[in-house]
Protein backbone atom coordinates (compact mmCIF):
# COMPACT_ATOMS: atom_id res chain seq x y z
CA UNK A 1 0.00 0.00 0.00
CA UNK A 2 1.08 3.52 -0.82
CA UNK A 3 1.76 5.50 2.34
CA UNK A 4 5.26 6.09 1.01
CA UNK A 5 7.75 8.92 1.53
CA UNK A 6 6.23 11.11 -1.19
CA UNK A 7 2.74 10.60 0.19
CA UNK A 8 3.99 11.52 3.64
CA UNK A 9 5.69 14.67 2.33
CA UNK A 10 2.36 15.96 1.06
CA UNK A 11 0.42 14.82 4.15
CA UNK A 12 2.87 16.64 6.43
CA UNK A 13 2.45 19.82 4.37
CA UNK A 14 -1.35 19.53 4.61
CA UNK A 15 -1.18 18.85 8.36
CA UNK A 16 1.09 21.87 8.83
CA UNK A 17 -1.56 24.09 7.25
CA UNK A 18 -4.19 22.91 9.75
CA UNK A 19 -2.94 21.67 13.10
CA UNK A 20 -0.21 24.13 14.12
CA UNK A 21 -1.09 25.76 17.47
CA UNK A 22 -3.78 23.13 18.15
CA UNK A 23 -4.09 22.04 21.77
CA UNK A 24 -4.10 18.32 22.62
CA UNK A 25 -7.27 17.77 24.64
CA UNK A 26 -7.08 14.01 24.99
CA UNK A 27 -4.95 11.06 23.85
CA UNK A 28 -6.59 7.67 23.32
CA UNK A 29 -5.14 4.28 22.41
CA UNK A 30 -8.07 2.91 20.43
CA UNK A 31 -6.41 -0.36 19.35
CA UNK A 32 -3.12 -2.08 20.11
CA UNK A 33 -1.37 0.00 17.42
CA UNK A 34 -3.61 3.05 16.87
CA UNK A 35 -3.38 6.33 18.79
CA UNK A 36 -5.79 9.26 18.50
CA UNK A 37 -4.87 12.83 19.55
CA UNK A 38 -8.00 14.94 20.03
CA UNK A 39 -7.03 18.44 18.84
CA UNK A 40 -8.70 21.82 19.30
CA UNK A 41 -8.25 25.47 18.39
CA UNK A 42 -10.90 28.14 17.77
CA UNK A 43 -11.00 27.40 14.02
CA UNK A 44 -10.63 23.59 14.15
CA UNK A 45 -11.74 20.57 16.11
CA UNK A 46 -10.39 17.26 14.81
CA UNK A 47 -8.45 14.08 15.59
CA UNK A 48 -4.89 13.22 14.61
CA UNK A 49 -4.83 9.48 13.94
CA UNK A 50 -1.46 7.70 14.14
CA UNK A 51 -1.42 4.04 13.13
CA UNK A 52 1.73 1.97 13.50
CA UNK A 53 0.46 -1.38 12.28
CA UNK A 54 3.35 -3.16 10.56
CA UNK A 55 1.41 -3.69 7.33
CA UNK A 56 -0.69 -0.52 7.42
CA UNK A 57 1.09 2.41 9.06
CA UNK A 58 -0.17 5.91 8.28
CA UNK A 59 -0.90 9.38 9.64
CA UNK A 60 -4.02 11.46 8.97
CA UNK A 61 -6.77 13.64 10.36
CA UNK A 62 -10.15 12.13 11.16
CA UNK A 63 -13.55 13.51 12.13
CA UNK A 64 -14.74 10.11 13.43
CA UNK A 65 -15.41 9.55 17.12
CA UNK A 66 -13.02 7.21 18.88
CA UNK A 67 -13.18 5.47 22.24
CA UNK A 68 -10.58 3.78 24.38
CA UNK A 69 -11.21 0.08 23.69
CA UNK A 70 -8.19 -0.99 25.70
CA UNK A 71 -7.07 -0.59 29.27
CA UNK A 72 -4.54 2.25 29.45
CA UNK A 73 -1.11 0.87 28.52
CA UNK A 74 2.12 2.21 29.98
CA UNK A 75 3.12 4.15 26.87
CA UNK A 76 -0.30 5.75 26.42
CA UNK A 77 -0.13 6.89 30.07
CA UNK A 78 3.26 8.49 29.37
CA UNK A 79 1.87 10.28 26.31
CA UNK A 80 -1.06 11.61 28.31
CA UNK A 81 1.17 12.76 31.15
CA UNK A 82 3.49 14.74 28.88
CA UNK A 83 1.35 15.85 25.93
CA UNK A 84 -2.26 16.37 27.06
CA UNK A 85 -2.75 20.13 27.32
CA UNK A 86 0.27 20.83 25.11
CA UNK A 87 0.15 22.79 21.85
CA UNK A 88 1.59 21.69 18.52
CA UNK A 89 4.33 24.10 17.45
CA UNK A 90 5.85 22.30 14.47
CA UNK A 91 5.49 19.21 12.30
CA UNK A 92 8.03 18.12 9.72
CA UNK A 93 9.21 15.14 7.71
CA UNK A 94 12.65 13.95 8.79
CA UNK A 95 14.65 13.68 5.60
CA UNK A 96 12.66 12.23 2.71
CA UNK A 97 11.62 8.88 4.22
CA UNK A 98 8.56 7.88 6.28
CA UNK A 99 9.67 9.69 9.43
CA UNK A 100 7.75 12.52 11.12
CA UNK A 101 8.68 14.80 13.97
CA UNK A 102 6.02 16.77 15.89
CA UNK A 103 7.07 19.40 18.45
CA UNK A 104 4.83 20.25 21.43
CA UNK A 105 5.05 23.02 24.01
CA UNK A 106 3.47 22.84 27.43
CA UNK A 107 3.64 24.71 30.71
CA UNK A 108 4.80 22.38 33.49
CA UNK A 109 3.88 22.34 37.18
CA UNK A 110 6.47 25.03 37.95
CA UNK A 111 5.14 27.35 35.27
CA UNK A 112 8.03 26.80 32.87
CA UNK A 113 7.47 26.22 29.16
CA UNK A 114 8.88 22.85 28.09
CA UNK A 115 9.27 21.37 24.62
CA UNK A 116 8.71 17.71 23.79
CA UNK A 117 9.22 15.91 20.49
CA UNK A 118 7.14 13.04 19.19
CA UNK A 119 8.93 11.01 16.52
CA UNK A 120 6.77 8.77 14.38
CA UNK A 121 8.50 6.08 12.31
CA UNK A 122 6.17 4.54 9.71
CA UNK A 123 8.80 2.23 8.23
CA UNK A 124 7.14 -1.17 7.75
CA UNK A 125 8.20 -3.78 10.32
CA UNK A 126 10.14 -1.18 12.34
CA UNK A 127 7.21 1.17 12.99
CA UNK A 128 7.54 3.08 16.24
CA UNK A 129 6.52 6.17 18.24
CA UNK A 130 9.18 7.83 20.39
CA UNK A 131 8.61 10.61 22.92
CA UNK A 132 11.70 12.73 23.62
CA UNK A 133 12.71 15.84 25.56
CA UNK A 134 13.90 19.06 23.94
CA UNK A 135 17.49 17.72 23.87
CA UNK A 136 16.23 14.52 22.14
CA UNK A 137 16.83 12.30 25.16
CA UNK A 138 14.14 9.63 25.03
CA UNK A 139 11.40 9.68 27.67
CA UNK A 140 9.78 6.47 26.42
CA UNK A 141 8.78 4.67 23.21
CA UNK A 142 6.27 2.16 21.90
CA UNK A 143 8.90 -0.41 20.85
CA UNK A 144 12.14 -0.50 22.78
CA UNK A 145 15.30 -1.47 20.91
CA UNK A 146 18.29 -2.56 22.97
CA UNK A 147 22.02 -2.01 22.45
CA UNK A 148 22.36 -5.20 20.38
CA UNK A 149 20.45 -3.50 17.51
CA UNK A 150 21.91 -0.93 15.09
CA UNK A 151 20.60 1.91 17.27
CA UNK A 152 19.36 2.14 20.83
CA UNK A 153 15.77 3.27 21.40
CA UNK A 154 15.35 3.19 25.17
CA UNK A 155 14.44 5.69 27.90
CA UNK A 156 17.50 7.88 28.56
CA UNK A 157 19.13 7.27 25.16
CA UNK A 158 19.51 10.08 22.61
CA UNK A 159 17.09 9.69 19.73
CA UNK A 160 18.67 9.15 16.35
CA UNK A 161 16.65 8.51 13.16
CA UNK A 162 17.15 5.20 11.35
CA UNK A 163 20.16 5.20 8.99
CA UNK A 164 19.05 6.55 5.62
CA UNK A 165 20.11 5.01 2.30
CA UNK A 166 22.03 7.19 -0.14
CA UNK A 167 19.19 8.20 -2.46
CA UNK A 168 18.18 11.38 -4.29
CA UNK A 169 15.29 13.83 -4.13
CA UNK A 170 12.97 13.30 -7.15
CA UNK A 171 12.14 17.04 -7.17
CA UNK A 172 15.74 18.18 -7.44
CA UNK A 173 17.72 15.47 -9.20
CA UNK A 174 17.61 13.88 -12.63
CA UNK A 175 16.90 10.19 -13.13
CA UNK A 176 18.44 7.32 -15.02
CA UNK A 177 15.74 5.62 -17.15
CA UNK A 178 17.66 2.34 -17.01
CA UNK A 179 17.45 2.00 -13.22
CA UNK A 180 14.48 1.46 -10.91
CA UNK A 181 13.09 4.72 -9.51
CA UNK A 182 12.98 3.25 -5.99
CA UNK A 183 16.70 2.53 -6.31
CA UNK A 184 17.46 6.16 -7.24
CA UNK A 185 15.00 8.28 -5.23
CA UNK A 186 13.39 8.46 -1.83
CA UNK A 187 9.68 7.97 -1.42
CA UNK A 188 8.63 5.53 -4.16
CA UNK A 189 6.33 2.62 -3.37
CA UNK A 190 5.93 -0.25 -5.85
CA UNK A 191 2.64 0.93 -7.38
CA UNK A 192 3.72 4.57 -7.52
CA UNK A 193 6.85 3.54 -9.41
CA UNK A 194 4.74 1.54 -11.88
CA UNK A 195 2.49 4.57 -12.45
CA UNK A 196 5.38 7.00 -12.90
CA UNK A 197 7.14 4.59 -15.28
CA UNK A 198 3.91 4.24 -17.25
CA UNK A 199 3.60 8.03 -17.54
CA UNK A 200 7.26 8.53 -18.40
CA UNK A 201 6.90 6.03 -21.22
CA UNK A 202 3.99 8.13 -22.52
CA UNK A 203 6.20 11.23 -22.63
CA UNK A 204 5.40 12.99 -19.34
CA UNK A 205 8.18 14.68 -17.36
CA UNK A 206 9.19 13.39 -13.92
CA UNK A 207 9.15 16.89 -12.44
CA UNK A 208 5.59 17.50 -13.70
CA UNK A 209 4.38 14.22 -12.18
CA UNK A 210 6.01 15.11 -8.84
CA UNK A 211 4.46 18.59 -8.87
CA UNK A 212 1.03 17.05 -9.52
CA UNK A 213 1.48 14.64 -6.60
CA UNK A 214 2.80 17.22 -4.14
CA UNK A 215 0.06 19.74 -4.90
CA UNK A 216 -2.83 17.25 -4.72
CA UNK A 217 -5.36 17.24 -1.90
CA UNK A 218 -7.34 14.32 -3.37
CA UNK A 219 -6.83 10.64 -2.63
CA UNK A 220 -7.66 8.19 -5.43
CA UNK A 221 -8.75 4.92 -3.82
CA UNK A 222 -8.54 1.60 -5.66
CA UNK A 223 -9.39 -1.90 -4.53
CA UNK A 224 -5.94 -2.64 -3.07
CA UNK A 225 -4.13 0.70 -3.15
CA UNK A 226 -4.43 4.50 -3.22
CA UNK A 227 -2.38 7.64 -3.87
CA UNK A 228 -2.54 11.37 -4.46
CA UNK A 229 -2.51 10.92 -8.24
CA UNK A 230 -4.66 8.61 -10.34
CA UNK A 231 -3.05 5.27 -11.27
CA UNK A 232 -3.71 5.39 -14.98
CA UNK A 233 -1.80 2.12 -15.50
CA UNK A 234 -4.56 0.25 -13.63
CA UNK A 235 -7.70 -0.81 -15.50
CA UNK A 236 -9.87 0.26 -12.58
CA UNK A 237 -12.04 3.28 -11.83
CA UNK A 238 -10.95 4.98 -8.59
CA UNK A 239 -13.09 6.50 -5.86
CA UNK A 240 -12.14 10.12 -5.11
CA UNK A 241 -11.97 11.55 -1.58
CA UNK A 242 -10.53 14.58 0.19
CA UNK A 243 -7.06 13.46 1.34
CA UNK A 244 -7.89 12.81 5.01
CA UNK A 245 -11.27 11.18 4.31
CA UNK A 246 -9.66 8.98 1.66
CA UNK A 247 -7.01 7.68 4.05
CA UNK A 248 -9.55 7.01 6.82
CA UNK A 249 -11.97 5.23 4.46
CA UNK A 250 -9.28 3.14 2.79
CA UNK A 251 -7.76 1.92 6.04
CA UNK A 252 -11.15 1.30 7.67
CA UNK A 253 -12.01 -0.96 4.72
CA UNK A 254 -8.57 -2.55 4.92
CA UNK A 255 -8.89 -3.27 8.64
CA UNK A 256 -12.37 -4.75 8.11
CA UNK A 257 -10.93 -6.97 5.39
CA UNK A 258 -8.03 -8.05 7.64
CA UNK A 259 -10.43 -8.89 10.48
CA UNK A 260 -12.66 -10.80 8.08
CA UNK A 261 -9.66 -12.70 6.67
CA UNK A 262 -8.55 -13.59 10.21
CA UNK A 263 -12.05 -14.78 11.15
CA UNK A 264 -12.30 -16.66 7.86
CA UNK A 265 -8.94 -18.34 8.38
CA UNK A 266 -9.87 -19.48 11.90
CA UNK A 267 -13.27 -20.75 10.75
CA UNK A 268 -11.75 -22.60 7.79
CA UNK A 269 -9.33 -24.33 10.14
CA UNK A 270 -12.07 -25.32 12.61
CA UNK A 271 -14.50 -26.50 9.90
CA UNK A 272 -11.80 -28.48 8.10
CA UNK A 273 -10.81 -30.18 11.36
CA UNK A 274 -14.38 -31.07 12.33
CA UNK A 275 -15.29 -32.21 8.82
CA UNK A 276 -12.24 -34.48 8.72
CA UNK A 277 -13.04 -35.81 12.20
CA UNK A 278 -16.59 -36.81 11.26
CA UNK A 279 -15.52 -38.25 7.91
CA UNK A 280 -12.97 -40.45 9.73
CA UNK A 281 -15.63 -41.41 12.27
CA UNK A 282 -18.05 -42.43 9.50
CA UNK A 283 -15.39 -44.63 7.87
CA UNK A 284 -14.58 -46.28 11.21
CA UNK A 285 -18.24 -46.89 12.09
CA UNK A 286 -19.00 -48.30 8.65
CA UNK A 287 -16.04 -50.65 9.02
CA UNK A 288 -17.41 -51.80 12.40
CA UNK A 289 -20.86 -52.24 10.86
CA UNK A 290 -19.37 -54.39 8.12
CA UNK A 291 -17.72 -56.58 10.73
CA UNK A 292 -21.00 -56.79 12.63
CA UNK A 293 -22.57 -58.12 9.43
CA UNK A 294 -20.86 -61.49 10.17
CA UNK A 295 -23.06 -62.00 13.23
CA UNK A 296 -25.14 -64.74 11.53
CA UNK A 297 -22.18 -67.13 11.45
CA UNK A 298 -22.02 -67.12 15.26
CA UNK A 299 -25.69 -68.03 15.56
CA UNK A 300 -25.09 -70.76 12.97
CA UNK A 301 -22.11 -72.12 14.97
CA UNK A 302 -24.25 -72.27 18.13
CA UNK A 303 -27.12 -74.03 16.31
CA UNK A 304 -24.75 -76.60 14.78
CA UNK A 305 -23.12 -77.37 18.13
CA UNK A 306 -26.50 -78.05 19.76
CA UNK A 307 -27.70 -80.05 16.75
CA UNK A 308 -24.66 -82.18 15.96
CA UNK A 309 -22.45 -82.03 19.06
CA UNK A 310 -22.26 -85.61 20.46
CA UNK A 311 -21.17 -84.77 23.99
CA UNK A 312 -21.91 -81.20 25.03
CA UNK A 313 -19.61 -81.54 28.06
CA UNK A 314 -16.63 -82.28 25.83
CA UNK A 315 -13.76 -79.73 25.64
CA UNK A 316 -11.75 -79.39 22.42
CA UNK A 317 -10.02 -76.80 20.14
CA UNK A 318 -12.44 -77.15 17.27
CA UNK A 319 -15.49 -79.07 16.10
CA UNK A 320 -15.36 -80.59 12.63
CA UNK A 321 -18.72 -81.46 11.05
CA UNK A 322 -19.34 -83.22 7.73
CA UNK A 323 -22.88 -82.58 6.55
CA UNK A 324 -24.76 -83.69 3.43
CA UNK A 325 -25.85 -80.15 2.52
CA UNK A 326 -22.26 -78.83 2.46
CA UNK A 327 -19.50 -79.71 -0.04
CA UNK A 328 -16.74 -79.20 2.49
CA UNK A 329 -16.49 -79.96 6.21
CA UNK A 330 -17.53 -77.17 8.57
CA UNK A 331 -14.85 -76.32 11.13
CA UNK A 332 -16.09 -74.43 14.20
CA UNK A 333 -13.28 -72.78 16.26
CA UNK A 334 -13.76 -73.40 20.00
CA UNK A 335 -12.29 -72.12 23.23
CA UNK A 336 -10.89 -75.29 24.82
CA UNK A 337 -11.28 -73.81 28.28
CA UNK A 338 -15.02 -74.36 27.89
CA UNK A 339 -17.16 -77.33 26.88
CA UNK A 340 -19.33 -77.44 23.76
CA UNK A 341 -22.44 -76.14 25.53
CA UNK A 342 -20.57 -73.18 27.02
CA UNK A 343 -19.00 -72.40 23.64
CA UNK A 344 -22.47 -72.46 22.04
CA UNK A 345 -23.77 -70.05 24.68
CA UNK A 346 -20.81 -67.73 24.02
CA UNK A 347 -21.59 -67.82 20.28
CA UNK A 348 -25.21 -66.89 21.00
CA UNK A 349 -24.12 -63.99 23.22
CA UNK A 350 -21.69 -62.75 20.60
CA UNK A 351 -24.41 -62.97 17.96
CA UNK A 352 -26.84 -60.98 20.10
CA UNK A 353 -24.20 -58.37 20.95
CA UNK A 354 -23.36 -57.83 17.27
CA UNK A 355 -27.04 -57.62 16.38
CA UNK A 356 -27.58 -54.95 19.01
CA UNK A 357 -24.45 -53.10 17.90
CA UNK A 358 -25.76 -52.93 14.33
CA UNK A 359 -28.64 -50.66 15.35
CA UNK A 360 -26.38 -48.53 17.52
CA UNK A 361 -23.82 -48.25 14.71
CA UNK A 362 -26.48 -47.30 12.16
CA UNK A 363 -27.73 -44.55 14.47
CA UNK A 364 -24.20 -43.29 15.10
CA UNK A 365 -23.43 -43.30 11.37
CA UNK A 366 -26.59 -41.29 10.66
CA UNK A 367 -25.65 -38.74 13.36
CA UNK A 368 -22.06 -38.50 12.10
CA UNK A 369 -23.29 -38.00 8.54
CA UNK A 370 -25.57 -35.18 9.72
CA UNK A 371 -22.60 -33.50 11.41
CA UNK A 372 -20.40 -34.04 8.35
CA UNK A 373 -23.03 -32.54 6.02
CA UNK A 374 -23.45 -29.64 8.44
CA UNK A 375 -19.75 -28.75 8.24
CA UNK A 376 -19.72 -29.27 4.48
CA UNK A 377 -22.53 -26.68 4.33
CA UNK A 378 -20.52 -24.28 6.50
CA UNK A 379 -17.58 -24.63 4.09
CA UNK A 380 -19.78 -23.11 1.38
CA UNK A 381 -21.37 -20.46 3.57
CA UNK A 382 -18.17 -18.89 4.92
CA UNK A 383 -16.80 -18.18 1.44
CA UNK A 384 -19.75 -15.90 0.55
CA UNK A 385 -20.23 -14.41 4.03
CA UNK A 386 -19.78 -10.80 5.05
CA UNK A 387 -17.99 -9.98 8.32
CA UNK A 388 -21.34 -9.77 10.14
CA UNK A 389 -22.41 -13.13 8.67
CA UNK A 390 -19.12 -14.69 9.78
CA UNK A 391 -19.91 -13.48 13.29
CA UNK A 392 -23.31 -15.19 13.02
CA UNK A 393 -21.62 -18.45 12.00
CA UNK A 394 -19.21 -18.17 14.94
CA UNK A 395 -22.17 -17.55 17.25
CA UNK A 396 -23.94 -20.59 15.78
CA UNK A 397 -20.87 -22.78 16.37
CA UNK A 398 -20.46 -21.44 19.90
CA UNK A 399 -24.06 -22.34 20.75
CA UNK A 400 -23.23 -25.93 19.77
CA UNK A 401 -19.98 -25.88 21.80
CA UNK A 402 -17.72 -26.16 18.75
CA UNK A 403 -16.20 -22.77 19.45
CA UNK A 404 -15.54 -20.68 22.53
CA UNK A 405 -16.28 -16.98 22.21
CA UNK A 406 -15.16 -14.15 24.54
CA UNK A 407 -17.30 -13.46 27.60
CA UNK A 408 -20.71 -11.88 26.99
CA UNK A 409 -19.54 -8.60 28.52
CA UNK A 410 -16.80 -8.14 25.90
CA UNK A 411 -18.79 -9.09 22.80
CA UNK A 412 -21.95 -7.92 21.12
CA UNK A 413 -24.45 -10.59 20.17
CA UNK A 414 -25.41 -10.61 16.51
CA UNK A 415 -29.18 -10.61 16.21
CA UNK A 416 -29.84 -9.46 12.62
CA UNK A 417 -30.48 -12.54 10.51
CA UNK A 418 -31.94 -10.89 7.42
CA UNK A 419 -31.15 -12.92 4.28
CA UNK A 420 -29.82 -11.47 1.02
CA UNK A 421 -32.37 -10.14 -1.45
CA UNK A 422 -32.65 -10.61 -5.20
CA UNK A 423 -35.36 -9.62 -7.66
CA UNK A 424 -36.18 -12.14 -10.35
CA UNK A 425 -38.30 -11.88 -13.53
CA UNK A 426 -41.37 -9.65 -13.15
CA UNK A 427 -39.57 -8.03 -10.18
CA UNK A 428 -40.53 -10.88 -7.82
CA UNK A 429 -38.62 -10.73 -4.52
CA UNK A 430 -36.38 -13.71 -3.73
CA UNK A 431 -34.52 -14.24 -0.42
CA UNK A 432 -31.34 -16.27 -0.02
CA UNK A 433 -30.01 -17.42 3.36
CA UNK A 434 -26.22 -17.03 3.57
CA UNK A 435 -25.75 -18.98 6.80
CA UNK A 436 -27.81 -21.35 8.95
CA UNK A 437 -29.23 -18.63 11.22
CA UNK A 438 -30.46 -16.84 8.09
CA UNK A 439 -31.71 -20.12 6.59
CA UNK A 440 -33.75 -20.95 9.69
CA UNK A 441 -35.09 -17.41 10.02
CA UNK A 442 -36.00 -17.27 6.32
CA UNK A 443 -37.73 -20.66 6.06
CA UNK A 444 -39.40 -20.96 9.44
CA UNK A 445 -40.23 -17.33 10.30
CA UNK A 446 -40.00 -14.93 7.36
CA UNK A 447 -41.47 -17.08 4.57
CA UNK A 448 -45.24 -17.58 4.26
CA UNK A 449 -46.66 -21.09 4.00
CA UNK A 450 -47.90 -20.56 0.41
CA UNK A 451 -44.58 -19.20 -0.94
CA UNK A 452 -42.01 -21.33 -2.75
CA UNK A 453 -38.91 -22.96 -1.27
CA UNK A 454 -35.86 -24.01 -3.36
CA UNK A 455 -32.84 -26.10 -2.31
CA UNK A 456 -30.16 -27.96 -4.22
CA UNK A 457 -30.66 -31.75 -4.15
CA UNK A 458 -28.11 -34.03 -2.42
CA UNK A 459 -25.73 -31.15 -1.61
CA UNK A 460 -25.43 -28.67 1.25
CA UNK A 461 -26.56 -25.19 0.21
CA UNK A 462 -28.59 -22.04 0.89
CA UNK A 463 -32.33 -21.87 1.45
CA UNK A 464 -34.00 -19.85 -1.31
CA UNK A 465 -37.57 -18.53 -0.98
CA UNK A 466 -39.59 -16.92 -3.76
CA UNK A 467 -42.01 -14.51 -2.10
CA UNK A 468 -44.99 -15.23 -4.31
CA UNK A 469 -48.11 -17.33 -3.85
CA UNK A 470 -48.90 -17.24 -7.57
CA UNK A 471 -47.98 -20.07 -9.91
CA UNK A 472 -44.32 -19.55 -10.88
CA UNK A 473 -43.31 -19.04 -14.49
CA UNK A 474 -40.64 -21.27 -16.02
CA UNK A 475 -38.30 -18.26 -16.17
CA UNK A 476 -38.77 -17.48 -12.46
CA UNK A 477 -38.33 -21.14 -11.47
CA UNK A 478 -35.03 -21.25 -13.37
CA UNK A 479 -33.86 -17.98 -11.82
CA UNK A 480 -34.56 -19.17 -8.26
CA UNK A 481 -33.12 -22.64 -8.97
CA UNK A 482 -29.95 -21.02 -10.28
CA UNK A 483 -29.55 -19.11 -6.98
CA UNK A 484 -30.03 -22.34 -5.00
CA UNK A 485 -27.47 -24.16 -7.17
CA UNK A 486 -24.94 -21.33 -7.15
CA UNK A 487 -25.01 -20.88 -3.37
CA UNK A 488 -24.28 -24.56 -2.74
CA UNK A 489 -21.47 -27.09 -2.86
CA UNK A 490 -22.53 -27.85 -6.44
CA UNK A 491 -21.64 -24.32 -7.61
CA UNK A 492 -19.00 -25.50 -10.08
CA UNK A 493 -20.92 -28.55 -11.31
CA UNK A 494 -23.22 -28.80 -14.33
CA UNK A 495 -26.78 -30.10 -14.64
CA UNK A 496 -27.36 -29.64 -10.90
CA UNK A 497 -30.70 -30.96 -9.53
CA UNK A 498 -32.67 -28.42 -7.49
CA UNK A 499 -35.79 -29.36 -5.53
CA UNK A 500 -38.63 -26.88 -5.08
CA UNK A 501 -41.92 -26.98 -3.24
CA UNK A 502 -44.28 -24.86 -1.15
CA UNK A 503 -42.91 -23.64 2.18
CA UNK A 504 -45.64 -25.57 4.03
CA UNK A 505 -44.04 -28.81 2.76
CA UNK A 506 -40.73 -27.99 4.50
CA UNK A 507 -40.13 -29.47 7.95
CA UNK A 508 -37.21 -29.22 10.36
CA UNK A 509 -34.77 -32.13 10.36
CA UNK A 510 -35.13 -34.52 13.34
CA UNK A 511 -31.52 -33.76 14.35
CA UNK A 512 -32.63 -30.13 14.90
CA UNK A 513 -29.34 -28.99 13.33
CA UNK A 514 -29.51 -25.35 12.15
CA UNK A 515 -30.34 -25.12 8.48
CA UNK A 516 -31.24 -28.79 7.96
CA UNK A 517 -34.74 -29.55 6.66
CA UNK A 518 -36.85 -32.34 5.13
CA UNK A 519 -39.21 -31.95 2.16
CA UNK A 520 -42.47 -33.91 2.18
CA UNK A 521 -43.21 -33.48 -1.54
CA UNK A 522 -41.28 -31.62 -4.21
CA UNK A 523 -40.47 -31.22 -7.89
CA UNK A 524 -36.96 -31.19 -9.38
CA UNK A 525 -35.39 -29.01 -12.04
CA UNK A 526 -31.84 -29.28 -13.48
CA UNK A 527 -29.71 -26.17 -13.83
CA UNK A 528 -26.18 -25.06 -14.82
CA UNK A 529 -25.22 -22.60 -12.02
CA UNK A 530 -24.25 -19.03 -12.95
CA UNK A 531 -23.38 -16.07 -10.76
CA UNK A 532 -26.17 -13.53 -10.21
CA UNK A 533 -25.44 -10.02 -8.89
CA UNK A 534 -27.42 -8.95 -5.82
CA UNK A 535 -29.92 -6.18 -6.57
Amino acid sequence: MSFDGLMLRRVVALLKEQILDCQVNKISQVTANDFVFNLFKPTLKTNLLISINNNASYLTLSSLRYQDNLEAKHFSKILRQHLEGARIKDIKQLGLDRLVGISFRKQDELGEITTKHLYIELTGKMTNIILAKEDNSIIDCFHRLGPITKRTIMPGAIYQPPPAPSLKDPLLDSYNPNDALSGQFYGFSKNLEQEVRYRLNKGEKLNNIMQELLSSSTVYCYKNDYHLIPFTHLKEEPKLFKWDEGLVNFYLDYQQKVKKDEALRDLRRLIKRESKKYNTKIERLESELEKAGDSEKFRKYADLIYTYGEDLKLKKEELKLTLEDYDEPIIIPLDERFNLKENAQKFYKRYQKLQNSKEILKNQIALAKDEYEYFELLKIQIEDASKNELEQIKQELAEQNYLKLPSKKSRKKVTSYLPHTYYGPDNVKISVGMNNFQNDYLTHKLAKYNEYFFHVKDYPGSHVVVHSSEKLSEKLIRYAANLAAYFSKARYSSTVPVNYTLVKEVKKHPSNKPGLVLLKTYKTIYIDPKKVEEN
